[in-house]
C-alpha cells in the first residue's frame, strides 16, 4: 500500500511539473501575440511597406534554394518569414 501511494505521489509531482511548464510556454505566448498585436494596431493603415514596417514586423526571412517542379522548366523557391514576437507561421 505503501508502494502505490510513493508511486502516485512521484508520478504526480512529474505532472506537477510538466503542467507548469505548460503554463510558462502558454504565458509567454501570450505576450508575444500582445505585442506583436500592438505592433498592428499602430500600423492599421498601411498603404505602402517601407523598410521601418518590414523592420517592425519580420526578424528575419530564409530563401532556400529552389527546386525544380516536376513535369515543368519551372523552379519553386521556398520562402520562410519569422514574424517578430510569433515566430514562423505556415501558411
Amino acid at each position: 500500500m505503501a508502494k502505490a501511494y510513493d508511486e502516485e505521489e512521484i508520478s504526480l509531482q512529474k505532472r506537477i511539473v510538466e503542467l507548469e511548464k505548460t503554463i510558462t510556454k502558454s504565458q509567454e505566448e501570450e505576450l508575444n501575440v500582445e505585442s506583436f498585436l500592438k505592433l498592428v494596431r499602430k500600423y492599421t493603415d498601411i498603404k505602402e511597406l517601407d523598410p521601418e514596417i518590414i523592420r517592425t514586423f519580420v526578424d528575419k526571412i530564409y530563401v532556400e534554394q529552389s527546386e525544380k517542379v516536376p513535369g515543368t522548366n519551372l523552379k519553386k523557391p521556398t520562402i520562410w518569414i519569422y514574424w517578430n514576437f510569433i515566430g514562423k507561421i505556415d501558411i
